[in-house]
């Protein structure tokens, strides 16, 4: 069976065909098409009609079909037209095939049948008829049946009455293009001695193991992204950055910034959510579900079994041969905070041994004092006080002594110790004289207490690093020794650098000039020249080391 629109297209294919085949007008010579062909002149740019154009015209190319162009007499809407008037007369469309439709099986109307718009198996149309049924058939048209030319399912078309096609329709018929079919062969030994047959850029080759490598290092450094940063520690958990902190001040990362939040960094650096963008997860805890075996922490993991030998220091890997110090004291104890601490009095009067008879002048200005001391600091932004006998820095009637930690905003690495006291009034001014115990150095000239009444880091802050300082480290322990020597002439000769004693003209500047230990002939235990004051430590790790001990 066939579709309506399949035999109407198959029947106008056959009569084309058979119409251009034959003589026009009879005379068997055919259509030639090349008359109606159309190029683009190369000169002008218009379409024109010369079957003798030039072979490098563009051909006119038409993107509609070439049955749309048809005479309304040929086709015609459903009903009308010889086409049309073919399928409806004579076309089982139900029960014939597209390949027998108008062909010598076709199942034709034979002579006396009277259908619509037939005549003895004619068809009437606006050209004349079409005969099915014939030589014998009546006159078509006012033709004889002598200039009928062809055959069709079992009849003859007269070519003169159905030749009137429109222009249109064989303007679009010279537009096809034949293809040859043809082949050339080609000398394949000829080929191989000219051509290079092997094609690498078609089928790239493996890639060799270390080009692998190679990839894989540069996706490495690509998706590992920045390590966290060393940063300051802080108790605010506001202002707190993410990142390592340098605990003991070496330079090396120790741990985590104690306030700040993990997830801060690891949203900004790991992997996310979506597998879109980020890095490497650096924890394994903190990696997608089913991924913890693609971190940085599992990859350095999985790095140490092939590295056993080169961790593996043999110098210090030995056995310390020094003896473990044992702690003497059952125990230590524990100020929660600075300024906080015990009063020490005596339980017979009011002297503890550092005021004496004379209450206006105490002996501790004339025998001077030391204290010592054990401490751990837990913190790097406390400062208060560690020891005290009245107060040399208050406003009313300054007095006595105190030792003191500070911290500076600066410095983030260090924690400083100072002694303040209040000395005899030497000008007679009614002002007890001032003394620290920070030191003259290449940066800064021993600041002159006494006579400005006034510590040197109150007076400028650049003076922070004149006075002694321990390195931030929350586990070890320091030994303090602070002392005050009345016999060392600080104010008569310490501070002329021309004075006689002096080893040479820059005295003024040496660190260990101030602390007592350089006279005239160079190092010495005490050289009663310098400061009236003085802070000394040295952590137990140094004074255990020194004493033989293993740490």
């Amino acid at each position: 069976m066939a579709t309506r629109q399949e035999a109407r297209e198959h029947i106008i294919d056959l009569i084309l065909d058979f119409t251009i085949t034959n003589a026009v007008s009879g005379s068997g010579e055919g259509i030639d098409l090349s008359s109606y062909r159309r190029y683009i002149n190369p000169t002008t740019g218009q379409i024109t009609v010369d079957e003798n154009a030039p072979t490098d015209s563009s051909l006119v190319l038409y993107e509609t079909d070439f049955r749309e162009s048809f005479s309304e007499s040929l086709i015609g809407d459903s009903g009308t037209g010889v086409v049309n008037d073919i399928i409806d007369n004579c076309v089982d469309l139900d029960a014939d095939a597209l390949s027998t439709i108008v062909s010598d099986l076709w199942s034709y109307v034979p002579g006396g049948t009277t259908c619509t718009d037939f005549s003895d198996g004619v068809v009437d149309s606006g050209f004349g008829g079409i005969s099915f049924n014939g030589p014998a058939a009546t006159n078509l048209g006012g033709n004889d049946c002598a200039q009928l030319h062809g055959t069709m399912g079992g009849g003859v078309i007269d070519t003169q009455i159905i030749l009137p096609l429109t222009d249109e329709v064989l303007a679009s018929l010279s537009q096809f293009i034949t293809i040859t079919q043809q082949q050339t062969d080609i000398n394949e030994g000829l080929a191989e001695d000219i051509l290079d047959t092997n094609i690498y850029e078609l089928l790239p080759g493996g890639q060799t193991v270390q080009e692998q490598i190679s990839k894989f290092f540069a996706d490495y450094n690509r998706l590992k992204g920045s390590p966290p940063p060393i940063v300051p520690d802080t108790d605010d958990p506001t202002t707190q950055l993410p990142g390592f902190i340098d605990d003991d001040g070496d330079g090396t990362a120790d741990s985590w910034s104690s306030t700040a939040d993990e997830t801060t960094y690891t949203d900004a650096h790991d992997v996310s959510d979506d597998g879109l963008t980020g890095n490497i997860s650096r924890l394994v805890g903190d990696a997608p579900a089913g991924f913890d075996n693609q971190t940085l922490e599992w990859l350095r993991n999985d790095l140490n079994t092939f590295l056993y030998d080169i961790d593996y220091d043999p110098v210090t890997a030995e056995t310390d041969s020094r003896p473990d110090y044992e702690n003497q004291s059952g125990g230590y104890l524990k100020f929660r905070g600075l300024n906080q601490g015990i009063i020490i009095r005596s339980t017979e009067g009011t002297d503890v041994g550092l005021i004496g008879s004379d209450p206006g002048n105490p002996v501790w200005r004339t025998q001077g004092f030391t204290i010592t001391m054990w401490a751990r600091f837990l913190d790097k932004v406390s400062s208060g006080t560690l020891f005290n006998f009245g107060n040399p820095l208050r406003t009313d009637n300054p007095d006595g002594f105190m030792l003191e930690t500070f911290i500076d905003d600066s410095d983030t690495d260090n924690r400083y110790i100072r002694l303040v006291l209040r000395d005899v009034d030497s000008n007679n001014d009614g002002i007890l004289d001032l003394r620290d115990s920070h030191v003259g150095n290449a940066d800064r000239v021993r600041y002159d207490t006494a006579t400005n009444n006034q510590t040197a880091y109150d007076s400028n802050t650049d003076y922070l690093e004149n006075y002694t300082s321990v390195p931030i480290d929350f586990s070890e322990w320091y030994f303090i020794v602070a002392s005050f020597n009345p016999a060392v002439t600080e104010d008569t000769g310490s501070f002329d650098q021309n004075f006689g004693t002096c080893y040479n003209s820059i005295c003024n500047q040496d660190e260990d000039f101030w602390r007592n230990n350089i006279d005239a002939n160079g190092y010495t235990v005490n050289s009663e020249l310098g400061a009236m004051c003085k802070v000394e430590v040295i952590s137990k790790s140094d004074l255990l080391r020194a004493r033989g001990y293993g740490v």
